[in-house]
């Protein structure tokens, strides 16, 4: 996992557990794993307000999207899901980019 948006913020990480907290002790960023039967699932988890004042500071946006993701749902019969999604956020307005795709299509193989 890249921490890329965390490089020269001056975030310093617990000593045991996967947060970091800002200078003032506040706790703005959370790495977070989980298993499920089809795979394991990593996410960073980034408070709101430090998101944008992170990303005004590198002078960028910030655009996500999954285009024809196929996720397994069951392993028999193999069901999988579809996820097509993209997003995005502008610091200046702090307004999610408009529209957000999201669909799910249903695959049976």
């Amino acid at each position: 996992m890249s921490y890329w948006l965390m490089d020269g913020a001056s975030l310093r990480q617990h000593p045991s557990r996967p947060f970091w907290y800002d200078t003032n002790g506040t706790h703005q960023v959370q790495h977070r794993t989980h298993s499920r039967p089809t795979g394991k699932v990593s996410n960073l988890l980034v408070a709101e307000d430090w998101l944008f004042e992170r990303l005004s500071a590198l002078g960028t946006g910030l655009v996500q999207g999954i285009l024809g993701e196929g996720q397994p749902v069951t392993t028999e019969p193999r069901t999988w899901q579809e996820f097509s999604q993209a997003a995005g956020a502008r610091t200046n307005t702090r307004t999610m980019i408009t529209p957000r795709i999201s669909t799910v299509r249903n695959n049976y193989h």
